[in-house]
């Protein structure tokens, strides 16, 4: 009947969903089955929570890597899991928690646990601080309403230890090479406080000696004995000074280092016209290529014309110092030869020249040599054509084998041990050039044949300048750099009003008035017989025995030395032994308002350096200070502050001319040293000669032109 037909209908299709319960049940079962086994396979941790917190499940990693053991109430009480995490980190968690639940906010986070991780690490088991990776994110029903979240973690334990350990031993090297910066920084401040004696003591005597030659010319006929004494006597001076201007080399090179090893050497490119600075180089040898009998010879190549390459941007300092150290080389390697010959070219080109036109050329194959190919890159460099500058320095010198070529260009390194036994030096000059050009997109080579002479060449990529506006004095960024070499220690202004005048011809203005020391003497060789300072047509308030000078310097010799070398100028000199007796030296001095009678915050009594300074009843005149900085009591730096200070409250009528004495010679102590109120900073080991000019430069811009004291004219009084 119909009815049964219903019925077994009923039946059948009661019997095929039954069946297809079962079915999706099974494949449900099945589903959480390899859910469950993929989770407990799982290197992470997986768990479900609901949004008040409790956990409703968690894989076995999950526990693992949280420190915990299985416990019912994690799903029966909100947030008693929690506890697993460190106790600092857990106000982070419950932010990020409530930003999910009330916004939806996944979040991932790094957190440290309550208990530690123990494990083997490279064969050694260890405790350590146990972190976790975690990732929660919320999922939502119909609704749009958050029913539960989903969240993972990862143990990072191991990373974070191994970054750890990375920190740590980077804190460890950094601290490291700060304590060797350090170490270095003193030892080349206490080689140079010496040295400076040295130099100058030497100075004197040389002076003296051939100051009574020359004025009994007719000594050898008179006294042969005491003629050779004097001679013998000259040239171990001249010696002295030659081996304290090396030893001050070696320091240099070793700052040089320093620096190059803490990247502290940047390039800072100006429009500088690079035959002006080639030419201005070259100066600095003429003396000593005259004394050698050595022919020095520039050549410009026509390539400069016919690229119209005038003013380019570049480092015109870093670039002087690789050709002082190739010069400096050339000239050592040439001056005992027959043929005594310097050639020095420059050359441009668009593309980075091969020199394919030297037999045997080859750049120094460094690894660094395309780190900085794309330094002309940067905004500073400005927009102009790429443009490549060569230099060439080729000697008719000795020469090398190609074992001794493979040598150069590494750190202390000789070409041979013959180099340094017949020649010297350190081996840190051609290293130092070789990081420098590099540092400028360059390269740096050599063609050598032994026994014939050698060619160095190098080439550095800067920019055709477009911007006057930029334009510097090759002068002034020379400076400090041209100092740090050790090869030119006159300190030259830091700033110039007219940057198209050039350097080379204020030079030569400076030596028809003159107020610059020859060449010999830029390099440590002493004056003709006879010579003095040429002041005669100097001003008079730039003529040294006008002066009047402070002296600032807790080492008493060389205190001693340098007011006994003043004095030898016609200087009345006074002395301080720091920086406290310099500021109560201050107020029995011209420069003090009649208003101000006494020094503020100088609670403590004068020392008895100055008790018959203040016996005078008129003001004691001072033209300027020359500064030490590390001193005790009260350091230079200070010092300085203090002074410039007492300017701006109205204390001093004027700006008193500072020259910083220093053998603190990194360019950010010297930078230091300007900031804190010096007007220039002359670093030790120097000569009187090289000092004089860097004192006129000072008063030109800050004494008797600028309104400040006039003071009374003295010449050898020492009111100390």
């Amino acid at each position: 009947s119909r009815s049964k037909k219903d019925s077994l209908k009923k039946m059948e299709d009661r019997a095929e969903l039954s069946e297809q319960l079962l079915l999706r049940t099974n494949q449900a079962n099945e589903i959480e089955r390899n859910f469950r086994r993929f989770s407990d396979l799982a290197p992470g941790g997986l768990a479900i929570l609901d949004p008040e917190g409790r956990l409703t499940y968690a894989n076995e990693q999950w526990f693992h890597i949280s420190g915990l053991a299985k416990n019912e109430t994690f799903s029966q009480i909100p947030f008693s899991w929690m506890n697993a995490i460190h106790e600092m980190d857990r106000p982070k968690f419950r932010s990020q928690w409530l930003a999910l639940v009330e916004r939806a906010t996944p979040f991932v986070t790094e957190t440290r646990m309550e208990q530690p991780w123990i494990g083997d690490i490279a064969g050694s088991t260890l405790t350590i601080q146990r972190w976790v990776l975690a990732t929660f994110s919320g999922e939502k029903d119909e609704n749009g309403k958050l029913k539960s979240v989903m969240g993972c973690s990862t143990d990072i334990s191991r990373i974070k230890w191994a970054e750890e350990i990375q920190d740590r031993r980077l804190k460890d090297y950094e601290e490291t090479r700060r304590q060797q910066n350090s170490f270095i920084d003193i030892t080349s401040h206490e080689m140079r406080n010496p040295l400076s004696a040295i130099v100058q003591c030497a100075d004197g005597i040389s002076s003296s000696l051939k100051q009574y030659r020359a004025a009994n010319k007719d000594l050898e006929e008179r006294d042969c004995q005491l003629a050779n004494i004097l001679k013998d006597g000259i040239d171990a001076a001249e010696t002295i000074q030659l081996c304290a201007q090396h030893q001050k080399s070696i320091v240099d090179d070793v700052l040089m280092i320093s620096k190059l090893d803490s990247n502290l050497l940047t390039i800072t490119p100006v429009s500088t016209k690079p035959v002006e600075v080639v030419k201005l180089g070259l100066r600095m040898f003429a003396g000593e290529c005259q004394m050698n009998n050595i022919s020095l010879n520039l050549d410009i190549k026509k390539s400069l014309q016919e690229l119209k390459v005038d003013s380019v941007m570049l480092d015109s300092s870093r670039l002087t110092q690789v050709l002082i150290n190739l010069m400096t080389n050339a000239i050592k390697f040439t001056k005992d030869e027959k043929t005594r010959e310097i050639h020095v070219s420059l050359s441009a080109s668009l593309e980075p020249p091969l020199l394919e036109s030297l037999a045997n050329f080859e750049y120094f194959p460094s690894p660094t040599r395309f780190s900085k190919a794309n330094i002309t890159e940067s905004e500073e460099w400005g927009r102009g054509q790429t443009i490549y500058l060569r230099f060439e320095i080729k000697d008719t010198g000795c020469g090398l084998t190609p074992a001794e070529k493979r040598n150069l260009f590494t750190r202390f390194s000789q070409a041979s041990p013959r180099t340094h036994v017949h020649y010297g030096g350190s081996g840190l000059g051609l290293f130092i050039s070789r990081q420098l050009t590099e540092l400028q997109g360059g390269e740096i080579g050599v063609a050598s044949e032994f026994g014939v002479g050698s060619t160095f060449a190098f080439y550095i990529k800067c920019r055709r300048a477009l911007v006057r506006a930029k334009t510097l004095d090759v002068e002034s960024q020379m400076n400090s750099d041209l100092e740090a070499n050790g090869r030119l220690a006159t300190n030259v202004p830091k700033s110039i009003k007219d940057h198209e005048e050039n350097m080379l011809n204020k030079l030569l203005d400076l030596k028809e008035k003159g107020r610059l020391p020859t060449n010999r003497n830029s390099f440590g060789f002493e004056e003709e017989e006879g010579q003095k300072l040429k002041t005669n047509k100097a001003p008079d308030f730039l003529r040294p025995g006008s002066w009047s000078v402070l002296i600032v310097e807790d080492n008493l010799v060389n205190q001693k030395v340098l007011a006994a070398q003043m004095k030898r100028l016609g200087c009345t000199v006074h002395v301080a032994n720091h920086g406290k007796e310099a500021i109560e030296f201050m107020s029995k001095t011209n420069w003090m308002s009649e208003e101000n009678t006494s020094v503020p915050n100088q609670t403590q009594e004068p020392s008895k350096l100055h008790q018959e300074s203040r016996l005078q009843k008129s003001p004691i005149p001072l033209t300027l200070i020359l500064l030490d900085i590390e001193m005790p009591v009260m350091d230079g730096l200070t010092c300085a502050r203090e002074i410039r200070k007492m300017e701006n409250n109205g204390q001093l009528k004027g700006h008193v001319p500072v020259v910083a004495v220093t053998a603190n010679a990194r360019a950010e102590q010297i930078q230091q040293a300007l900031e804190a109120g010096m007007d220039e900073v002359m670093t030790k080991p120097f000569r009187i000669t090289e000092l004089v000019p860097v004192i006129e430069g000072v008063l030109v811009r800050f004494g008797a032109e600028k309104g400040g004291p006039k003071e009374e004219k003295g010449k050898g009084k020492d009111y100390d």
